[in-house]
């Protein structure tokens, strides 16, 4: 028997780290925007954005692949032994990273900035693969044994120490781009230390070739299709960089974050919990409890994401100076992109729990395609503007593909209508507070948050999501063991 109610506390404890995560990181914007200017900002964004790639190729997915083995496996030894081959697996891959990096430095920073000045951003870079890419595997077996206590506790010290290290470096001693990047380093050094000692310690150490083989055949899809889904949420940020320059990138990507605070706080947590708790609830002889969590997602997904579209402009007011105000006018865009985005991860529940992973290359291939097409055509014309549409439509293609070809594998009864009409009835309150007289500051507060309050309130009145589902949340749900 598995309680709900038991899932609602890993999912509280999750979001509240996810909240103090996140805050943290989001109190270092105003900094950023302070001491670094928006070309500064733009380059740090391209810099990070090619972590990112390093980090795709290098973890050869086996973050959820030591997740998915670690929960399925019945045998505690044949848990340890996925865990401990895992993270041996990911300390060779890591450290090759690191080599290739530090061989590329100069051509990277040449091909993005046009001068060699920059490499040393890229060596940096190449340290972090390290320290980044060895916590991978540890978090996801506190994911997989449900600890999320732990979890939430170790990230928020790696954190509190990357803030404050940020704020030594680049606010007191005007380090700048190299204090931002020191800083995370240490940080996540810190971090990965002791999560490497304690899981270890937990699993033991030893090296299993049938599962590395497994594993392997398992994680490499994940490859492409992290790539394919890093143009798909980054690569808007290297045509910017190509067709406009470095301070537009700064511009976008502050507005960028914004728009992804909805996913964080709401997808981020979800997906902790999620994980385990998909493969045993395909068990169940009722795929319509699936849909019951897929509506919930979107709920709280959009009552999170409104209030950010509605206070777009007041929010970079507060946190940045007047350079970056005009990325206000893609965060609607953006949120609804990523509305979509946390439908399809949802979608994916099936290729995991069948383990048909290989469809996620090819939904991905088709969505990137797309993505190039429009970044190269809309981005010239329209600006950062055009950035926010390319995604939108992309994130939307993605979802609806990953939707038809997931319910080909594990039908799920999906309420495709009730989410779709949460996510009209928000753009309609979105349209209408834009709609509005403009008044003075006080009332345009007052107004748009009384829009806000209003929203949740259709949404159960109309019965969308009645008091009967929300109430089925605390109750408990039996599980075929």
């Amino acid at each position: 028997m598995i309680k709900v109610n038991t899932i609602t506390k890993h999912f509280i404890v999750y979001i509240i780290g996810v909240f103090l995560i996140n805050s943290t990181g989001f109190f270092l914007i105003p900094i950023y925007t302070k001491y670094l200017s928006t070309s500064e900002f733009g380059i740090l964004e391209i810099v990070n954005r090619s972590l990112d790639i390093a980090n795709i190729i290098f973890s050869a997915g086996l973050g959820i692949t030591s997740l998915s083995f670690y929960s399925s496996e019945q045998e505690q030894s044949k848990k340890n032994a996925a865990i401990s081959t895992a993270t041996l697996t990911i300390i060779i891959s890591s450290l090759l990273g690191m080599i290739i990096f530090q061989a590329l430095a100069i051509p990277l920073s040449v091909y993005f900035f046009g001068t060699s000045q920059f490499d040393f951003l890229f060596r940096l870079v190449g340290v972090i693969i390290v320290v980044e890419l060895l916590s991978i595997v540890p978090l996801a077996y506190l994911q997989a044994c449900m600890n999320s206590t732990l979890y939430v506790t170790v990230s928020v010290c790696r954190f509190a120490i990357i803030i404050g290290f940020s704020i030594l470096f680049v606010a007191v001693l005007n380090l700048k781009l190299i204090g931002v990047i020191a800083a995370n380093i240490i940080g996540h050094a810190l971090f990965t230390i002791f999560l490497l000692i304690f899981t270890l310690r937990k699993t033991g150490i030893y090296f299993d070739k049938y599962i590395f083989n497994k594993m392997i055949s398992f994680g490499i899809p994940f490859i492409p299709g992290g790539l394919f889904l890093f143009v798909l949420n980054n690569g808007d940020r290297f045509f910017i960089q190509k067709f406009l320059d470095s301070s537009t990138v700064g511009v976008y990507s502050l507005s960028y974050k914004i728009s992804t605070i909805a996913m964080v706080f709401v997808l981020g947590p979800f997906l902790k919990i999620w994980g385990p708790y998909m493969f045993k609830l395909k068990e169940v002889d009722d795929n319509k409890l699936f849909g019951n969590f897929f509506l919930y997602l979107i709920f709280a997904y959009c009552i999170t994401a409104l209030p950010l579209a509605l206070f777009s402009k007041e929010i970079i007011k507060i946190i940045a100076n007047e350079n970056y105000l005009e990325g206000y006018k893609i965060i609607p865009f953006v949120l609804v992109a990523y509305l979509f985005w946390s439908a399809a991860a949802f979608f994916d529940s099936s290729f995991y729990i069948t383990r048909k992973t290989f469809y996620k290359p090819y939904i991905m291939g088709f969505a990137t395609i797309l993505a190039f097409v429009l970044y190269w055509f809309l981005i010239p014309i329209y600006g950062i503007s055009g950035g926010a549409y390319a995604t939108t439509i992309c994130f939307g293609a993605f979802s609806l593909l990953t939707y038809f070809i997931s319910s080909k594998i594990f039908l799920v009864a999906y309420p495709l209508n009730k989410a779709l009409y949460m996510l009209v009835l928000g753009i309609i309150i979105y349209i209408l507070s834009i709609v509005l007289p403009e008044s003075n500051l006080i009332i345009t507060i007052l107004t748009k948050a009384a829009l806000v309050v209003i929203y949740p309130i259709l949404i159960v009145v109309t019965g969308i999501l009645d008091y009967r589902e929300l109430y089925r949340l605390k109750g408990l749900i039996d599980l075929k063991e």
